[in-house]
């Protein structure tokens, strides 16, 4: 039976899910699919954050190997976006107040207890099988994964980190400079996704790959935040 799930603000642009597409060696898109395919199975299940994937039905749908979608589940893993089995954090993204039953039996003890209750329980407007969330005005912050050390990751700093890593790597001198410039010039999202590009094509001279993407009109990745 088909549910309503909270779809956080930022996922189409989430870095984790780019860096999860860099370490898997898939598409942006692919990985993107399957997070959701991960989320939708959680909702359904209700059980805490749980999910059940099956790599080859998904491969189906995606027109892929296996491989590939344990691969790009691995990455998740390793990236704590999921734990095991479970969707890490799910209990913060997700809140029982969505669910009109649990307000409604909320209510039901409150009157059986003898307490003085106003007001009418309105379950949301369904659509489809499921409710939609109590408000719209009810928003979540995305909460940053703590790393390993327990400190809140830094998009910023793991940005700089990894793109100067990668200029390193290819041999361009002073990298945090370049990659300076290109922000200067053309802003961070846009120098973040001509990285992407470029690792993800596997570019052999970085520097002139990442210039051309900034000169093409050719469809880009989502940008990524930072």
């Amino acid at each position: 039976m088909s549910r309503w799930f909270r779809h956080y603000a930022g996922m189409m642009r989430d870095d984790k899910l780019v860096r999860a597409a860099l370490k898997s060696k898939q598409s942006i898109e692919r990985v993107v699919w399957v997070w959701g395919a991960v989320l939708e199975s959680a909702a359904e299940l209700d059980t805490d954050g749980r999910y059940e994937v099956d790599s080859a039905e998904i491969a189906h749908f995606l027109r892929c190997k296996p491989a590939a979608i344990e691969a790009v589940l691995a990455a998740l893993q390793e990236l704590g976006r999921i734990d095991g089995e479970a969707v890490t954090a799910w209990g913060r993204r997700q809140f029982k107040s969505d669910r009109s039953n649990d307000r409604v039996t909320a209510h039901r003890q409150r009157v059986k207890q003898g307490g003085n209750v106003t007001g009418n329980v309105t379950p949301a407007i369904p659509e489809r099988d499921g409710n939609s969330p109590e408000t719209e005005t009810e928003t979540e912050t995305e909460v940053p994964l703590a790393n390993a050390n327990g400190a809140s990751a830094d998009p910023d700093t793991e940005f700089w980190t990894t793109a100067k890593a990668y200029l390193s790597k290819a041999g361009v001198r002073n990298p945090g400079a370049v990659v300076g410039a290109w922000i200067r010039d053309h802003g961070k999202s846009e120098t973040a996704t001509a990285l992407t590009r470029a690792q993800l094509e596997r570019a052999v001279e970085p520097i002139p790959f990442v210039q051309g993407c900034f000169r093409s009109n050719i469809p880009k990745p989502p940008a990524v935040p930072i």
